[in-house]
């Protein structure tokens, strides 16, 4: 039985050990806080930033450092998107483990604005992994394309504007795998994780195209129609490399998803 001192000793310890856990909890919180706070402001300034009003403004390095404070933050938590002055949208998956954050600025130029796109995964363990993705596109549609013990593999569909004359379009197959993600699975011609479609749209027998990939769900087929003899699709490993073009005069191209990758159909 314990005495009068060993009990006053037990709660003097339990005490502390409250004291410090609801000190470090209020630390933590602030940080967060302070960390989200941060992050706002800055979406706000790459919103309203306009280059003909503030031209000296480096906004590569702004936003760079924007997508370090991004990449920190939800690599521990979701970051909540409710106000709109940010402009930051996001896409989940229908089972919730995957989330792609977007938010843009202008390019100052023909490419109008320029497309940030930041994963989210959730683990086994509840915990959360974060990315910058090679694909700098507004994403706006997501599929699960199959599910095992081994591993999930997850579509997304996204736009972009290469210029004033080219907009462009992609398809991304992302692999997760317990609590790692591959964003190189090597889903289209056995090595890239992603197809891409410039479209030309001022291409003369087509002059009204703009790029669009459809994926079917019901046949699990990605669909290009209306190609032109200016426009390209294919494979491309990094978004600033070139792009393979596979087109060879065909005016509209498919690809199945058999399970594993995504394969042209003739």
């Amino acid at each position: 039985m314990l005495s009068m001192k060993g009990i006053l000793h037990k709660l003097i310890i339990l005490v502390l050990t409250t004291a410090f856990t609801m000190s470090a909890c209020t630390g933590n919180a602030q940080k967060n806080n302070a960390a989200q706070i941060s992050i706002q402001k800055k979406l706000e300034k790459l919103s309203d930033w306009r280059y003909d009003e503030e031209p000296e403004f480096n906004v590569d390095s702004f936003a760079k450092v924007l997508n370090r404070e991004m990449l920190a933050y939800l690599s521990k938590r979701p970051f909540q998107v409710a106000d709109s002055k940010m402009k930051l949208e996001r896409i989940t998956t229908s089972d919730s483990l995957l989330t792609i954050y977007n938010y843009s600025y202008s390019s100052g130029g023909t490419a109008g604005n320029l497309y940030t796109a930041i994963v989210q995964w959730k683990k086994p363990d509840g915990k959360y992994g974060a990315a910058l993705l090679d694909v700098y596109d507004h994403f706006y549609e997501s599929h699960i394309l199959s599910r095992s013990k081994e591993h999930n593999l997850y579509l997304f569909i996204g736009t972009s504007k290469g210029s004033s004359q080219v907009a462009c379009a992609d398809a991304l197959v992302l692999e997760l795998s317990g609590d790692r993600l591959n964003l190189n699975y090597p889903a289209f011609y056995n090595q890239y994780p992603a197809l891409s479609y410039n479209d030309d749209i001022y291409t003369p027998e087509i002059p009204a195209a703009i790029a669009e990939i459809v994926y079917n769900a019901e046949k699990r087929r990605l669909i290009i129609k209306d190609l032109g003899s200016a426009d390209e699709v294919g494979p491309k490993h990094k978004n600033n490399s070139e792009l393979q073009n596979v087109i060879k005069g065909r005016n509209s191209l498919s690809y199945t998803f058999d399970g594993k990758r995504f394969t042209e159909n003739p």
